[in-house]
């Protein structure tokens, strides 16, 4: 990965780095601190959610819950903890989501310390920090930012040993994080997945016994967590919403004819999926995926193919859930939370790579090309105002004669007057002085 001319590991310039990444963090706390003690009146779906919280114990939210409403089982059974213990009040019942939005902070930012240099990082963990749909899902009760919070749990540990593998204590993690995650996020399963597959190469190369074993009860853990859990309650709820026939996401499946797929690609990839920092329908999220094309172009480059990999298989995974109707894809931020990670990565890392190659020269040969353009202006206004010499001005016009003469060799034009001369000397200068750039 190319980095800009700054030697960011330099001590002051790591200390610089690490004071705009505090500064960052406590911009996101505070915005997410301030929306959740605003604490907007409660709006449809989380009332549908509540409804179910009010009248049921912990087996009865197995069963297909209310109003159509899907959540994962863990989810609804704090939720209704939460309800016990606080009571029914809208910070009471939005703790949980909230305290979700405050670690999934400071565990991107631990995610972009360990796969960005330090720039791209810190643009990264910008867009993170002030993004709109992370901050506003996690003042809801919605499990919509436990999706965040546990794909980003799963992401860490298996960043950080792939960084360092002697460290095996971070690949003994991630059977009980899995545990926990796909019973408390339906969505978790695509980083799940992601990361069984990113480990599986650095696994293979492993000669010890230790990374095996635990890569395998990984992936039993995930597996069984997800069966057990979806076959509990989500078989159910997803069926109670009319399966594979729900109209309400029907426009976010693929559709199989080649011209509308491109033109539902092209809509999906530039719409709310890719809102971050801001964006919308309608192409409004252009700018951000062109940033992560540019970031996905700088891990090729830089030949980083796991981090890529990281970055783009929890969006073909998820394509494929779309493929199969079970997941919808691209039509809306809040159920692709567990995409903001990749999101964010690529765009910081695009937003980090123009920032660099304009430092290294763009700029500077801006300037230069605008210089000559007005120089070039300036003497061909000059040259248009030339004037027949009068015996008032014989003695300059004989001056400036012979300085053309002279510098016909430079590729100059012969000129009409000192003031020519003076233009031609500062022309010849500003071309001296692009070719040394």
């Amino acid at each position: 990965m190319s980095r800009s001319n700054v030697d960011l590991s330099h001590p002051s310039h790591h200390s610089f780095a690490w004071k705009w990444a505090l500064a960052l963090l406590a911009l996101g706390v505070a915005w997410r601190g301030l929306r959740y003690l605003l604490q907007f009146p409660i709006w449809g779906d989380e009332a549908f959610i509540c409804v179910n919280l009010l009248d049921r114990d912990y087996l009865d939210l197995l069963k297909p819950l209310d109003y159509r409403q899907v959540a994962p089982v863990l989810f609804l059974w704090s939720e209704l903890a939460v309800y016990h213990l606080l009571g029914g009040s809208e910070l009471a019942i939005r703790l949980l989501p909230f305290l979700a939005g405050l670690g999934s902070l400071f565990l991107f930012w631990r995610l972009a310390q360990s796969t960005l240099n330090s720039a791209a990082a810190l643009l990264a963990v910008g867009i993170f920090a002030v993004s709109y749909y992370p901050v506003r899902h996690c003042c809801e009760v919605k499990p919509y930012a436990f999706d965040l919070f546990w794909s980003l749990a799963l992401l860490v540990p298996a960043v950080n040993w792939l960084v360092r593998p002697e460290r095996w204590l971070w690949l003994a993690l991630l059977p009980c994080l899995a545990l926990i995650a796909l019973a408390a996020s339906y969505a978790a399963v695509f980083v799940a997945g992601t990361v069984s597959l990113i480990l599986l190469p650095a696994v293979w190369r492993q000669r010890e016994y230790r990374p095996w074993i635990l890569f395998s009860i990984y992936n039993l853990a995930a597996a069984l967590s997800f069966g057990i859990y979806y076959h509990l309650a989500g078989t159910a709820q997803f069926d109670s919403t009319g399966g594979v026939q729900n109209w309400y996401w029907s426009e976010w499946f693929p559709p199989t004819e080649p011209i509308p797929l491109l033109k539902w690609l092209a809509a999906a990839h530039t719409g709310n999926m890719m809102a971050y920092p801001a964006g919308g329908s309608g192409g409004a999220s252009t700018g951000t995926f062109i940033l992560c094309l540019l970031g996905a172009w700088e891990f090729c480059r830089s030949r980083r193919w796991s981090i890529l990999f990281l970055c783009l298989a929890p969006f073909g995974l998820t394509f494929l859930a779309a493929v199969l109707h079970r997941y919808p894809y691209g039509g809306s931020a809040r159920v692709a939370q567990h995409l903001v990670p990749a999101i964010c990565l690529l765009a910081g890392n695009g937003a980090a790579m123009l920032i660099d190659r304009f430092a290294r020269g763009g700029g500077h040969r801006f300037g230069v090309d605008r210089r000559r353009r007005h120089i070039a202006r300036l003497e061909k206004t000059l040259q248009n105002s030339r004037r027949r010499p009068t015996p008032r001005h014989r003695d300059e016009y004989c001056l400036s004669s012979q300085a053309g003469r002279s510098n016909r060799g430079h590729g100059f034009a012969r000129g009409s007057g000192p003031a020519v001369c003076l233009v031609s000397a500062a022309a010849e200068r500003s071309s001296r002085l692009a070719r040394a750039h």
